[in-house]
């Protein structure tokens, strides 16, 4: 039973109002489903870590052909090289370590000839390089920035690049980025100018054990959050994800928050548009635009001014009511398109888009929900799920948008409606799938096995960027329904072995950003403080046992796991996997009529295989 209050407030812009400050006709900037929104100035960001800025790529930006250019070559043709050895990092004329104050190296005498051909995305092992932890080793391209981005910023955006990454162009050091699996970009504007082509060089290294390397030269015990090298059972290195070339404008859409907020009987909603911009011009507006298919449901204008230190304007808040939307959840993944369009002086500078869904969730008892139930759009959810991993064939922990797709769909086929993203976020080509398909996620970040059996937890500062580069960029996923703040981890030893309170700042962070999501911290090894989660994770808990709870939901979001490691009783009885499925019913069964289990994920999806090559 849901007891919601509406909160009223005065329309701050109309359509006319509008159209005189963007000295456009009225008509063209709210068209034909133009409703009276709500425009407020509202803080954003956090204290706990800087919020990173990760702009879309434009859907368009007048004069420039291709706004995004992918950087990708999966053939293995020569366009990526890779130098399959490790330099001498203790030599005076060697590469700079990362710690040096000056980074600029001529990477042009390296011989030619001991550059290799690899694919890119795609893990530097499953090609037949055999690398090893805490050394850095280099892909190199050359790029040719269009000539029609003139005008505009360069951005090199890497989605994921396994672990530690310093990138170089034409030698001159322009950025050192940490964690595997989040979207970062390098401003490339003052490096590489329209028409010219450059070099870039780009040093990958994985921080793992006790390895000797220029990461790691005094042989001391080192990891990354991730510690994806351990339950991998290989060494991990490579650019895993997609690679491209964005142009941004100078004035340009920073970032743009939607939430949806529905009445007391989810007829109506309110689409909630949190909106800042980069601006060099003084004035500039943002149009908002709701789409079904083709068709324009509703749109709003909200009016900016460039802050006086030349950073990003004030955020702003731009309520828009909507008339019986159709809602977002698994069993109806019903999509909108968002569509956002700067104007500076009435004219377009940039178009985006994205697609959006109207999905609300209720936890923690808000509204007068019940504690230990979660609830989207008003109705309890029970999660029907699985973990999963990225892994190709091919491409080790790497995977095409097509594999994605496709495996998202076996989900489907398969009556799942949850996955975990065991342990580290998914990609954007699995989010799409998801949220296409209508499959919940819990997206989790790259944290795991910190510190649980005695071995030493990584740097604080480690943690914070992958974890903001996270709900950066897909805060706007209906399809997410949970934040986990990492998998299986010591959180004491964590504290004091990292020289901080990641666990608990990444929850103080989601406190600031982000509380239309619970959070959980997926089975930690110790106990930590109350306040940290607003589900309780439980893994591998008896499947005849008591598996509810009354005080907040419940997850078994690693369950079942299925028989691999013990190969002994493996070979002597086949059948022992064949009677896996069995405990899987007990378990389900017992969740399913349990109040306060939530629901439960399978160990897990897929068979996480790689080929190695011989030798």
């Amino acid at each position: 039973m849901f007891k919601r209050k509406r909160y009223l407030s005065f329309a701050l812009a109309t359509g006319m109002l509008a159209a005189q400050l963007c000295n456009i006709a009225p008509a063209a900037v709210w068209g034909a489903g133009a409703a009276k929104a709500t425009v407020t100035n509202v803080e954003i960001g956090s204290d706990v870590w800087e919020t990173p800025v990760i702009p879309d790529a434009a859907v368009s930006i007048p004069g420039v052909d291709r706004t995004e250019i992918s950087l990708n070559e999966t053939k293995s043709d020569g366009t990526w090289k890779f130098l399959y050895k490790i330099p001498d990092y203790t030599a005076p004329d060697g590469v700079p370590a990362p710690t040096a104050e000056k980074q600029d190296f001529d990477f042009s005498k390296w011989a030619s000839k001991e550059w290799k051909n690899i694919a890119v995305p795609g893990e530097a092992l499953m090609q037949g390089f055999d690398v090893l932890t805490n050394n850095e080793y280099y892909y190199q391209r050359q790029i040719t920035v269009p000539q029609n981005f003139a005008g505009n910023r360069v951005l090199l955006r890497f989605d994921g690049v396994y672990s530690n990454a310093r990138v170089w162009i034409n030698g001159r050091h322009v950025k050192t980025h940490v964690g595997g699996f989040t979207t970062w970009d390098c401003d490339l504007t003052d490096y590489a100018k329209p028409g010219e082509t450059v070099t870039l060089t780009l040093g990958v290294a994985e921080l793992y054990a006790t390895t000797k390397g220029i990461w790691n030269p005094e042989g001391k015990c080192v990891n990354n959050p991730a510690n994806a090298t351990e339950y991998a059972h290989h060494d991990m290195l490579g650019i895993l994800r997609d690679v491209s070339l964005v142009a941004v404008p100078r004035d340009y859409i920073a970032r743009v928050y939607v939430n949806t907020d529905f009445d007391a009987g989810f007829t109506d909603a309110d689409l909630e548009v949190t909106a800042q911009l980069g601006l060099v011009s003084k004035k500039a507006q943002l149009f908002i635009e709701l789409l079904d298919g083709n068709s324009v449901v509703t749109s709003a204008v909200a009016n900016f001014t460039a802050s006086n230190d030349g950073g990003l304007t004030a955020a702003k808040k731009v309520t828009i009511p909507v008339k019986a939307p159709r809602h977002w959840d698994a069993e109806h993944p019903n999509l909108y398109t968002l569509r956002t369009s700067l104007l500076v002086g009435g004219v377009k500078k940039q178009v985006n888009e994205e697609k959006i869904g109207f999905r609300e969730i209720h936890y923690g008892g808000r509204d007068g929900t019940d504690v230990n139930r979660v609830y989207v759009n008003g109705k309890e959810v029970k999660l029907r799920g699985t973990c999963r991993h990225d892994v190709s064939e091919d491409l080790g922990r790497s995977m095409t948008r097509e594999e994605a797709y496709e495996e998202a769909e076996a989900y489907k086929k398969a009556n799942i409606n949850f996955i975990r993203t065991s342990h580290y976020p998914i990609s954007e080509h699995m989010l799409d799938a998801c949220d296409e398909l209508g499959i919940y996620v819990e997206q989790e970040t790259a944290v795991c096995f910190q510190g649980p059996w005695g071995d030493v937890a990584s740097k604080y500062e480690d943690f914070g960027p992958q974890f903001t580069e996270m709900v950066e960029r897909d805060r706007n996923r209906p399809s997410i329904l949970i934040w986990s703040l990492g998998n299986e981890s010591n959180y004491s030893k964590v504290v004091s072995q990292s020289g901080g309170d990641a666990f608990g700042d990444e929850r103080a962070y989601l406190e600031d950003v982000d509380r239309t999501r619970p959070c959980i911290f997926s089975f930690p090894n110790t106990g930590e403080p109350d306040g940290l989660k607003d589900i309780y994770s439980d893994h591998y808990a008896s499947v005849t046992g008591g598996l509810g709870s009354s005080t907040m939901p419940r997850l078994h979001d690693e369950y079942a796991h299925i028989p691999c490691y013990n190969l002994d009783e493996l070979q002597r009885d086949v059948n022992v996997r064949n009677f896996w499925g069995e405990s899987v019913k007990k378990a389900w069964e017992n969740i399913f009529v349990s109040d306060g289990a939530l629901g439960g994920a399978l160990w897990g999806g897929i068979d996480d295989v790689f080929y190695i090559p011989e030798g």
